[in-house]
């Protein structure tokens, strides 16, 4: 009985664990970086919900000014302000995590109508990469996308590629265990043994 009791525990709690999702939306950045009259620099890394985000340059469009007043989403969301730079995103600490959304938006739609395509590489724990591209509609809101097999990375990247983007509300839980879950039936087996012996 103390193998089942201990095995209904551990799975129980990395359900738990899996289903604690968080989002972070950057609001923490408001007033921590360099204006200028159309966007906020903050620098090659930025920290936010416990996950750090590292690139070229980091900013974020402003409400007004000639290049991103179209591009303001009406909250603080990303850009990589380097053209064809590179973001990672990895949990502060290190660790492996679940990437499970993020919204999108399109930048420059005044002059670029076409709508962008972004491609973002899962490095797995253990070893091997996952990938997915989102191919945003044209206009200038913000597109929610989900990702899929991103459960269990320990970082995340995607390029800053032309039509260029900004990103906002990345959805983000714990990596799910699936030790205890796997090994609650050969629990119960050997618990049903025992009781036979």
């Amino acid at each position: 009985m103390r193998i089942l009791r201990s095995a209904l525990l551990l799975a129980l709690a990395s359900c738990a664990l899996a289903a604690q999702a968080a989002v972070i939306d950057f609001e923490n950045l408001a007033g921590t970086g360099q204006g200028d009259d159309s966007a906020m620099f903050y620098g090659p890394s930025v920290v936010s919900g416990g996950f750090r985000f590292d690139a070229g340059s980091l900013a974020s469009a402003g409400p007004a000014g000639p290049s991103f007043g179209l591009n303001y989403t009406g909250s603080i969301a990303l850009l990589e302000d380097s053209p064809f730079g590179t973001i990672t995103m990895t949990q502060v600490g290190g660790g492996a995590f679940s990437l499970d959304g993020i919204d999108l938006a399109n930048l420059y739609t005044d002059v670029l109508p076409q709508g962008s395509t972004v491609t973002f590489t899962g490095s797995l724990v253990g070893g091997g990469a996952v990938f997915q591209s989102f191919t945003l509609a044209q206009g200038n809101g913000l597109q929610t996308f989900a990702f899929t097999g991103f459960s269990g990375v320990t970082s995340v990247s995607w390029t800053q590629d032309f039509p260029f983007h900004q990103f906002d509300n990345v959805v983000v839980s714990a990596a799910a265990v699936p030790g205890p879950l796997a090994a609650l039936p050969f629990a119960l087996i050997a618990l049903r043994r025992r009781k036979r012996v």
